[in-house]
């Protein structure tokens, strides 16, 4: 078990960052439309129903998180899911929540031990990469907006 422990602590606070961009349900929800492939801007509009302002804020969110990549054509931005982790971890999340949408892989979770599958899924193939392999994009600074001290409040 403390060989299992070791694999896991140096990426800890890598997958927490991953699970913390994936807890918002819009973001979630762009990420599921985008498992299919390519999406432009108005197609994951109209499959999620989130409205173009706050949506282009989670892509921006998604982007500077290296989780997602554009494609500009014409006037149209296509987004695609960029990590195949997020991918793997999407259709894990539909196994267990939705096994009816996902059949294959819900039976090929359900068949197995739970050790087994605690097993595989801290293999070294599985796990994520360390944290020196991981490539971290600048992020933008955040800048805190000051009341105007002149206004009435």
């Amino acid at each position: 078990m403390q060989a299992k422990f070791d694999l896991v602590k140096p990426i800890a606070a890598d997958v927490a960052a991953l699970l913390k961009t994936l807890s918002h349900p819009n973001r979630l929800l762009i990420l599921c439309a985008l498992t299919d492939g390519e999406k432009s801007v108005s197609e994951i509009e109209e499959l999620t129903g989130v409205r173009q302002p706050v949506l282009s804020r989670d892509l921006g969110r998604l982007r500077d998180e290296s989780l997602v990549k554009t494609r500009r054509q014409s006037k149209a931005v296509y987004y695609t899911i960029l990590e195949p982790k997020v991918t793997a971890l999407l259709d894990s999340l539909c196994a267990v929540w939705l096994p009816e949408a996902m059949p294959s892989v819900a039976s090929s979770v359900a068949d197995r031990r739970p050790e087994e599958i605690r097993e595989e899924a801290y293999s070294e193939a599985t796990v994520f990469p360390a944290v020196s392999e991981v490539k971290t994009p600048a992020r933008r600074p955040r800048f805190k907006i000051k009341p105007d001290p002149y206004r009435a409040n």
